[in-house]
């Protein structure tokens, strides 16, 4: 019976596994597989959307419940399949063996008759007719085989016969398994069913510092990001934006923004704006099915607001801050920021609509 493959597999933990042990894989293979550790690997970012959608899966209970339900249909299919096979396969055999009992029942019907007197008698008799008896025995020799060949044709054609008709029906099942389980029915590269996302989902904040030695901001850090917004807006801002401005990437302006798409179907036009308005406003495109990475941000606080041309749909991001700090190292560390436009399990920001005149 071949092996379903399932999220357990994409995950390599076993189907008991408890959400400690799911979760603990989850950070182990998106270490590994992250496409911003594997900078033009195109397979990185398949194999890490299938952890994605094997870890959204496996961490919801009632989504991993309809998925234990769905291997359970499965592997009860190809255990008919493969009773059904082992049936059919038995019954030829048994029809086999009929098939040679009745050849060799034919066979032993048809004996050689003794000459007149025995033996003794033949060797008695005259040579003209023992040479007379001989061609006539001969003759009847030839008869009785070709009739017990003819027979045994006979019996194993009427052998199979009367199987087939007897267990049709089981054949017939036999071949509808077959079919619908076959390999010329399964997709070329199998993956589970994956859930649907929603029409409006949240976003889910990843902050990933330059190195273990910089300080990674959380959600905390917006209210205060908001109070010292206006200080932040410098010599040393005013400076960054200028040499952005001009083309010239500053050695102070290292942050960037990732605004995942990879999970919508259709490109989003977006800004990154910040709030206290001392830098410009960045205008990029997202494509669908991908993402798009702002660079050279200057630190300070902002939102992301995006528009669905396809709808009309306009939403914008909570406040959130990016920040540059002096690390153990003596190197300036900047934080890098991912955005994602569908939901994933432990989002912890939201996305809120917005009217026309806001955008």
């Amino acid at each position: 019976m071949s092996r379903i493959h399932t999220h357990y597999d994409n995950l390599k933990v076993a189907r008991n596994a408890p959400p400690e042990v799911i979760q603990a894989a989850y950070r182990a293979l998106s270490l590994k597989h992250h496409p911003d550790h594997n900078p033009g690997d195109p397979e990185a970012e398949r194999i890490m959307a299938l952890i994605n959608a094997a870890y959204e899966v496996l961490s919801d209970p009632v989504k991993r419940a309809d998925h234990d339900a769905w291997i359970r249909r499965r592997e009860a299919e190809e255990a008919k399949l493969t009773a059904a096979n082992a049936a059919a396969q038995t019954s030829a055999q048994s029809t086999e063996t009929t098939a040679q009992a009745s050849a060799r029942s034919a066979s032993q019907t048809w004996t050689r008759p003794e000459p007149p007197g025995g033996p003794a008698g033949a060797q008695a008799s005259d040579p003209a007719d023992a040479h007379g008896a001989g061609s006539s025995f001969g003759g009847a020799a030839g008869t009785a085989s070709g009739m017990r060949a003819n027979a045994a044709s006979r019996g194993k054609r009427k052998g199979v016969f009367a199987h087939v008709r007897r267990n049709w029906l089981y054949y017939l099942a036999a071949a509808a398994l077959v079919w619908r389980l076959g390999p010329w029915s399964a997709p070329k590269d199998f993956s589970p069913p994956q859930p649907s996302q929603p029409e409006r989902p949240t976003a889910k904040v990843s902050r990933r510092p330059a190195s273990k030695h910089a300080r990674t901001p959380d959600a905390s850090d917006v209210a205060a990001g908001l109070a010292a917004a206006a200080a932040n807006a410098s010599a040393e801002d005013a400076q960054t934006a200028g040499s952005h401005a001009a083309g010239r990437a500053s050695s102070v302006n290292r942050c960037r923004v990732v605004l995942d798409n990879r999970h919508g179907p259709a490109a989003l036009v977006a800004r990154l704006v910040r709030l206290d308005g001392s830098v410009a406003t960045r205008e990029f495109t997202v494509p669908a099915r991908g993402s798009m990475t702002v660079r050279d941000v200057p630190p300070g606080a902002y939102e992301v607001r995006y528009r669905n041309p396809a709808t009309g749909e306009t939403r914008k991001t909570e406040p959130f801050t990016l920040r540059e700090a002096q690390g153990d190292d003596g190197q300036l560390h900047s934080d890098v920021l991912t955005l994602t436009t569908y939901d994933v399990p432990g989002g912890n920001m939201r996305t809120a609509p917005m009217g026309e005149g806001e955008f």
